[in-house]
């Protein structure tokens, strides 16, 4: 049995860390029924329809310039966002869930006398996958200075055929160079010996999110990485998350 007390778990929204101003956290997934009921029957008979995902947050309000309130009354009118989840600590090589999203509801306020609670939820609706097996390959823990590639992860069995590649990308932080490049890059073995450009995400001058075109397979090989570059830095420093996986 492989349970996990729910302590370190975090959301990014686009381009924001949420998860310092956060104290619960729901999702619900599943798939809408569909009435498939005839006549004769007794029974009503339902198949699963369009897969869905709904999530809810709480935590603490921050009305610091740039921080939670800001980053999210900045979102709630953007159709459609990055946002992944990750349910255990967060760090790379552990699970993660994302997808494209929209913001429905933002609600804070209590009694005289507590710390500001707030609410958040919302819901996978940009018409891409919703991928709930991802892997994390960067973490935004510790800032980037310096291009470079990041560890390899073993996905045993690489994207078989009809099976795609999804990778999503959240810069948190970024100064110090006029922008960076940052792609996948696939091998056949850990050491990366003749390393494949498999997604290269937009170049990015500032903070952003991305949920890259899937990339459909085969692909064979089963190590995946993280590369980055800065463009003409000269202090660069940026925190960058990357999420990918396969459906």
């Amino acid at each position: 049995m492989a349970t996990y007390v729910l302590k370190d778990a975090k959301l990014w929204i686009s381009e924001y860390d949420l998860t310092g101003h956060l104290t619960r956290m729901e999702v619900t997934h599943g798939a809408e029924p569909v009435d498939a009921t005839v006549f004769g029957g007794d029974t009503k008979i339902f198949k699963a329809g369009l897969e869905t995902l709904a999530f809810s947050d709480f935590g603490l309000v921050d009305m610091a310039d740039d921080k939670q309130d800001e980053s999210i009354r900045t979102k709630l009118t953007t159709n459609v966002i990055p946002i992944t989840i990750a349910p255990t600590d967060g760090l790379q090589n552990s699970p993660a869930i994302f997808f494209e999203g929209k913001l429905n509801a933002y609600q804070w306020g209590g009694a005289v006398g507590v710390h500001t609670p707030f609410s958040l939820s919302g819901v996978a609706g940009g018409g891409r996958k919703i991928i709930t097996n991802g892997l994390l390959l960067e973490d935004g823990v510790t800032a980037k200075t310096a291009t470079g590639s990041g560890t390899g992860r073993q996905f045993a069995g690489g994207v078989a055929s009809g099976k795609s590649l999804f990778a999503i990308f959240h810069l948190l932080t970024f100064s110090g160079a006029a922008s960076i490049d940052v792609l996948i890059e696939s091998d056949d073995a850990s050491g990366f010996i003749s390393p494949t450009t498999r997604i290269t995400f937009a170049n990015k001058a500032s903070i952003s999110s991305e949920y890259v075109v899937p990339l459909a397979g085969p692909i064979t090989d089963d190590w995946l990485r993280v590369k980055f570059t800065f463009v003409t830095p000269t202090t660069p420093s940026a925190k960058i998350v990357v999420a990918v996986g396969i459906k």
